[in-house]
């Protein structure tokens, strides 16, 4: 409640306890919740040429967009088409590192206050998250055009709502810093190993920026591991103070 007294708005707030049970802030900033006001003019499709393949689910990002449908199972960066909007089972936070380079983006789960729709927003990639059998009713290679603020996806090109879109996702200042951010780590900051490294535990880290790393993956991605294990292991006694 401080942090959104001090920011005059909600906030995404990431954070860790340390052994002694400090807390630390690890990041805060604007959630992005505003009440999507649908900025398209009326217009008259023809739902014989262009059927209503997708009604549900919710905006997380407003805007129109046409591309082509790309399923995330299996995906890698250099496969991704041409124009992608990219359909996906989960709210992966993995597919953040695409975002520049979509259309748009659909979910069969998520939530609008996810990491994945914060960046989404960022960017100004039109989202639909909670759709439901969006990766059953949508099939590769496959032409679409979305409404995100409308929660609507119709078949093939259409030219009323086409005329609409955004002609290139506009990213956001936050986005823009974000970003020159990342360049600027990736090039001259001392990188830890990745998870599978010997150096990727507390005591591997050598700055700030390799704390703030090993504190936000470590609980992420045992977080997401943990429903896909049987007989899950005990969860590491650092970690406890986190997640009681």
């Amino acid at each position: 409640m401080k942090l959104e007294a001090y920011f005059q708005n909600p906030q995404d707030v990431e954070w860790a306890l340390d052994r002694q049970g400090r807390l630390f802030i690890l990041q805060s900033r604007p959630l992005g919740l505003i009440r999507i006001k649908s900025e398209t003019a009326p217009v008259d499709i023809d739902l014989e040429k262009h059927p209503l393949l997708l009604s549900q689910g919710k905006a997380a990002s407003p805007g129109i967009a046409v591309g082509t449908v790309c399923l995330a199972a299996g995906l890698t960066s250099a496969r991704l088409p041409e124009n992608p909007i990219l359909v996906a089972r989960t709210a992966s936070p993995d597919y953040a590192a695409l975002i520049s380079r979509l259309k748009g983006l659909i979910t069969d789960i998520g939530s609008v206050t996810s990491h994945l729709a914060s960046v989404a927003r960022e960017f100004g990639v039109p989202t639909i998250v909670d759709a439901g059998n969006a990766t059953a009713v949508l099939s590769p290679g496959q032409s679409i055009t979305m409404m995100a603020d409308q929660s609507k996806v119709y078949q093939g090109l259409v030219p009323e709502l086409a005329a609409q879109a955004r002609l290139a996702a506009k990213p956001s200042s936050t986005a823009r810093c974000i970003i020159a951010c990342a360049r600027f780590w990736t090039a001259y900051l001392p990188q830890p190993d990745r998870s599978n490294g010997p150096n990727f535990r507390p005591s591997g880290c050598r700055t700030v920026h390799d704390i703030i790393r090993f504190a936000h993956e470590k609980p992420c991605g045992r977080c997401l591991a943990w429903p896909k294990k049987a007989n899950p292991p005990p969860m590491p006694s650092a970690l406890l103070p986190i997640f009681p």
